[in-house]
């Protein structure tokens, strides 16, 4: 009788801690954690292919390419244009994050913002070399280390780990100076 219930109570403790130890200390069960929590917070999901932006992209062009993603569009002049597009994320393409922004000029896409969670920056660098490709670190301004990707008509950067100290971690998609119509 005594062997059985030690059995009993060992099963239990299986069951229990073994969805804890995936959602506490593996990587992808963190992630899943953060994102659900985000969920549960207001944020949607939202899954791009970064290698597609460009400027031709339109207000309607995007939320016809993102019917799930609702994003508050708006007219804010800025240095990026003259209306901008955003939602509240919980995750970008499977990463958790807090906010895309969408920049428009003359309803062309200017620029495209997502901020993600400090923690998954590593992980984001590794999709974005596999998906992008390989890049090094290069030092600007500042001193400053970015990586630097060309992405249709723009660029898209992403601080180094280091210049990530004292900066909000986020992915920006600009187009190029050199491309712009008058």
């Amino acid at each position: 009788m005594l062997k059985g219930s030690i059995l009993k109570r060992f099963y239990i403790v299986v069951i229990l801690a073994g969805p804890l130890y995936w959602l506490i200390l593996t990587d992808e069960g963190r992630r899943f954690t953060d994102t659900t929590i985000l969920k549960i917070q207001g944020g949607e999901t939202m899954d791009i292919h970064l290698e597609a932006l460009h400027s031709t992209i339109t207000e309607k062009g995007l939320q016809e390419q993102l019917p799930d993603t609702p994003f508050n569009c708006g007219k804010q002049p800025g240095p990026l244009g003259d209306r901008i597009c955003q939602v509240q994320l919980a995750a970008f393409n499977g990463l958790p994050s807090r906010f895309a922004v969408a920049y428009f000029h003359e309803d062309h896409l200017r620029g495209f913002k997502v901020g993600y969670q400090r923690p998954y920056h590593e992980q984001l660098l590794h999709y974005l070399h596999t998906t992008l490709g390989k890049r090094d670190v290069e030092t600007v301004a500042g001193g400053a280390g970015i990586y630097r990707w060309q992405v249709g008509d723009g660029e898209l950067v992403v601080l180094d780990e280091q210049s990530l100290e004292g900066n909000e971690p986020s992915l920006m998609w600009k187009r190029q100076a050199s491309t712009l119509v008058p």
